[in-house]
């Protein structure tokens, strides 16, 4: 069985579409679990659809800037599935580091 950390659990969301929206609404009433930053290309729209959700996280434009500036457990994608790996990948190198 999987350990979590006795603190909150903090998220980036990659990509604040539709996908992206559900996941932030469930997010938010989850006990112990932040959305600490979002990636998006689309990065003045993205904020204000996660400020609308009550998910006031700062939008970054790459996943690397994000991880860069944001400490996190988990990396959500919300991406198609055929990007799924690229990012994958750039969070397991980043959080190896």
């Amino acid at each position: 069985m999987m350990q979590y950390p006795e603190e909150t659990l903090k998220g980036i969301l990659v990509d604040c579409g539709f996908m992206g929206g559900v996941h932030a609404q469930v997010y938010k009433v989850l006990p112990d679990v932040e959305i600490v930053a979002a990636v998006d290309t689309r990065a003045a729209s993205s904020e204000e659809k996660l400020k609308s959700l009550n998910c006031p996280a700062p939008v970054h434009t790459t996943l690397e800037e994000a991880l860069a500036e944001h400490s996190c457990h988990f990396v959500d994608i919300c991406l198609p599935t055929h990007l799924h790996e690229e990012f994958a990948v750039q969070a397991i190198q980043a959080m190896q580091t």
